[in-house]
């Protein structure tokens, strides 16, 4: 049985900021969850510039009480690409395959995305819990760039990786 059968995916409510920001509690936890995405600084301001993108989608998974349980952003690379971006989970529910639920329910709305043929995403090679998260998905590394976080003092490899979808004029 699926114990997240009863959480929603839903486009992402901006009055679910505040919460979202309390899941990243220091830098560490800024450039595991966005990069370089919020180099000038993180806070309600950069975020709701950073939601006004043209080519990002922002999404949330929310339990029965409608409280979220997890974030993150498919951009709309181009006419056959899109890239998973800034996933995080509520830190009271990681470890127990909520990230993995997450992802999956992401990777079927880009399914109903007409065209998409490939979807990519970046972690760092140190990040093992997403690493174990994608792969478990299917995803597959397609380059390594090396020293490419500088985090607490510590460089930090970033792995590439994609996932090929299924051709929908070949699929029954």
């Amino acid at each position: 049985m699926n114990p997240f059968g009863s959480f929603k995916l839903s486009s992402f409510s901006v009055e679910n900021i505040d919460e979202i920001l309390s899941w990243v509690k220091c830098e560490k936890d800024r450039i595991l969850w966005s990069g370089n995405s919020f180099n000038n600084g993180l806070n309600r301001d950069s975020f709701l510039q950073h939601l006004e993108r043209n080519d990002l989608l922002a999404f949330q998974l929310s339990d029965k009480s409608k409280s979220i349980q997890a974030y993150g952003e498919i951009v709309i690379q181009s006419a056959t690409l899109v890239s998973l971006c800034r996933i995080i989970i509520n830190p009271r529910n990681r470890g127990v395959g909520m990230g993995k639920n997450f992802c999956k329910r992401l990777i079927s709305e880009i399914s109903q995305l007409n065209g998409i043929t490939q979807v990519s995403l970046n972690t760092l090679t140190s990040n093992v819990p997403a690493m174990t998260c994608y792969r478990s998905l299917g995803f597959r590394k397609k380059a390594i760039r090396r020293k490419s976080r500088l985090i607490e003092d510590c460089w930090h490899d970033l792995i590439l990786m994609s996932l090929n979808l299924p051709n929908k004029k070949n699929s029954v």
